[in-house]
């Protein structure tokens, strides 16, 4: 049977047409990886396919008025092309461009009636819940099993027969002219990538230590790495330095550094500061402070440290992002109440230290795709414009998917189970968007379906060290933390309460920005 690939131009295409149509397309996937490629002008009725003149291309006509190009492959493949009106494909640029366009292969887990017991527990069915499934063979037996089911464990198994569990991309890196030390750093382990900082920024690093500079940049800038390479430059220079930030999960990215640095780690100080007077504590004492994630510190508190002394007596790096501020309480209002805490900070910082500033533009932490979905979907509520300019590489398109309650946890077990197929469980991330009893992160209803697959879900700091367990949690533990693939589960309540998107679009932001070659967003409808 032949591999059935899809080209990005195709899928785009795929979501313009009308909802029939677009099915008839996904019909016409499972035909051609069923069909023989010798026999591939002998399709289903219904379905006419021509040669094109001077084009590489068949056609397939949907209906009066639209049609598929498709093109076979000298090693059997199948790659859809396109997916537009009759008047449009014959064009001379569709039929002539796009010959090397870049397709993905469409992996459809194909389940046989006899695999089906195995299946559900694989994504999590406990076993006593599907015991009429065990001994079926064919589909006669599969149909009178199906009645012995619980309801809703039938519709799953009836779904999972019918159709692919999910459809995946291979990940193939794209690197820009140019950036072919970001290519050999892509391949390497994630311990490699955490910590790579791209050339251009070296010179954030080495700034003298007796000044004081803030340094903006959107998620994917590498804002965090420019911070602990700062770190080490200046304790290397015999500085004693403060790393001030909110997530204590950032010093975990920091040990390898302090390892490096052989006797110079009783020059540094962590301090994760919940409280105003823990924060003005820190003053003075250090010859430079470096402040990571500044934008989660309120503008009273640097106010009430800038009158107890005199700051500009030290050096300090300041590093932030607006859209990573933690969000109001209540949506109402809310783009207001953003822009009245951004005014006190920027007061705060400006009036009393007037700094250099500097902002970082290179998006190396996200793959262009990554980057372009979170502009797409988010840039029109987040309280200022996603501004990283410049994209290094790619990795692939991100993923979509849209779930009902009850089989959202199957879903992201799948989703993950996709991606184990090329990634280890240290290198993969789960963030949830969900609120649930003790906070915002992946509820458990979700987790216990996961875990019960066969995965292993850990908090970021246990998974560091625990090589065998996916890294699971809400986006704010993630900050200064990739995966170099993620999932995000987002539940109905988020979904569809639209009227709460300023209120929660850094969230979104945040957790979007963690993933750097491969995004799956599952989005949860009741």
């Amino acid at each position: 049977m032949p591999e059935v690939a899809m080209t990005q131009q195709f899928l785009e295409d795929l979501l313009k047409l009308p909802k029939h149509l677009a099915k008839k397309c996904i019909g016409l996937t499972d035909m051609l990886s069923s069909t023989d490629t010798a026999s591939v002008s002998n399709l289903s009725p219904g379905w006419r396919l021509h040669g094109l003149r001077n084009s590489p291309f068949l056609s397939l006509s949907l209906d009066m008025n639209f049609r598929v190009l498709l093109r076979r492959e000298s090693d059997g493949r199948l790659i859809l092309h396109r997916a537009l009106k009759h008047d449009d494909a014959y064009r001379e640029e569709t039929l002539t461009s796009g010959i090397e366009s870049t397709s993905f292969e469409l992996r459809q887990i194909r389940i046989n009636p006899s695999d089906l017991y195995s299946t559900l527990i694989a994504v999590g069915i406990p076993p006593q819940d599907i015991a009429p499934l065990q001994s079926v063979q064919d589909e006669d037996d599969l149909i009178e099993a199906i009645t012995l089911l619980r309801e809703d464990i039938g519709l799953l198994a009836i779904e999972l027969y019918e159709h692919e569990l999910i459809a995946y991309q291979k990940t193939k890196y794209v690197v820009y002219s140019g950036e072919q030390e970001v290519l050999s750093v892509l391949q390497k382990p994630l311990d490699d990538w955490m910590l790579y900082l791209h050339p251009s920024q070296r010179y954030v690093v080495e700034l003298p230590h007796n000044i004081v500079v803030c340094v903006q940049g959107s998620a994917g800038t590498g804002k965090t790495v420019c911070a602990l390479h700062r770190l080490e430059h200046l304790v290397a220079q015999g500085c004693r330095v403060a790393f001030i930030c909110l997530s204590k999960y950032t010093a975990l990215l920091a040990q390898p550094i302090i390892k490096k640095l052989e006797g110079g780690s009783d020059r540094i100080k962590f301090v994760s500061p919940h409280r105003r007077e823990d924060f003005a504590d820190v003053f003075p004492g250090y010859s430079h402070y470096i402040i990571d994630e500044a934008q989660d510190f309120p503008g009273e508190w640097f106010e009430e440290v800038f009158r107890k002394t005199d700051v500009l007596n030290y050096g300090t790096t300041i590093l932030y992002d607006f859209n990573q501020i933690t969000p109001p309480h209540s949506a109402k209002n809310a783009g207001k109440k953003f822009r009245r805490k951004f005014g006190r900070w920027e007061r705060a910082i400006v009036e009393h230290l007037d700094p250099i500033q500097l902002r970082l533009v290179t998006n190396y932490r996200n793959s262009e795709s990554i980057a372009r979905y979170i502009r797409q979907e988010w840039n029109q509520y987040l309280p200022v414009p996603f501004e990283s300019e410049i994209s290094l590489f790619d990795a692939g398109s991100v993923t979509e998917l849209h779930v009902s309650r009850e089989y959202a946890g199957y879903k992201v077990s799948a989703a993950l189970q996709a991606l184990l197929t090329e990634y280890e469980p240290k290198e993969l991330g789960l963030i949830g968007m969900g609120y649930f009893i003790g906070g915002l992160g992946v509820p458990n209803r979700i987790r216990e379906v996961v875990e019960e697959s066969g995965l292993k879900l850990a908090d970021l700091s246990e998974s560091d060290s625990e090589t065998t367990s996916i890294a699971c949690g809400p986006p704010y533990v993630f900050k200064g933390h990739e995966r170099k693939a993620l999932v995000v589960y987002i539940p109905h309540d988020f979904t569809e309460a639209k009227r709460d998107n300023v209120k929660r679009a850094p969230y979104y932001y945040i957790a979007l920005s963690r993933a750097r070659d491969r995004l799956i967003v599952i989005y949860e409808h009741l």
